[in-house]
């Protein structure tokens, strides 16, 4: 996880324009479920301790994280984090991220980050689109 103070955050500074360009794996999980990565422009991998990030893309709200509290940090998720909850809840398949975030802008996300071994929690907001699509099956 790449973390910044708010006045001087660049979410791009730090993208990696290979990755980028790298061709997407399929997942395991069903297409239906595949919405939801692709929604959220995030390659995740299902997991009993979390959902593995594979791959975050370039437009995805994983990049504009920010803090709860009014310390004024921002945060950008890696390959190589693991979403653990979603307001308290834990995630282990894409159908967990799915319902849990269904019909809302702004919850909080709790990230186990590799480099540091540390779980922080952080504000998210999606897309109205996202809350829309979740929706519809």
């Amino acid at each position: 996880m790449q973390i910044w103070n708010s006045s001087v955050f660049d979410p791009f500074s730090c993208f990696d324009a290979s990755a980028a360009n790298a061709q997407w794996n399929a997942s395991s999980e069903c297409v239906e479920e595949d919405l939801v990565g692709e929604l959220l422009n995030v390659e995740l991998e299902p997991g009993q301790k979390g959902l593995q990030v594979l791959r975050v893309g370039k437009e995805s709200p994983f990049c504009r994280l920010n803090s709860l509290g009014s310390f004024g940090m921002r945060a950008r998720v890696e390959s190589g984090d693991r979403i653990v909850a979603i307001d308290g809840e834990l995630t282990r398949k894409l159908t967990d991220l799915e319902r849990l975030m269904a019909n809302r802008r702004l919850f909080e996300i709790t990230i186990f980050d590799h480099r540091t071994r540390l779980t922080v929690s952080w504000r998210m907001q999606v897309s109205p689109v996202f809350s829309l699509a979740a929706t519809k099956h």
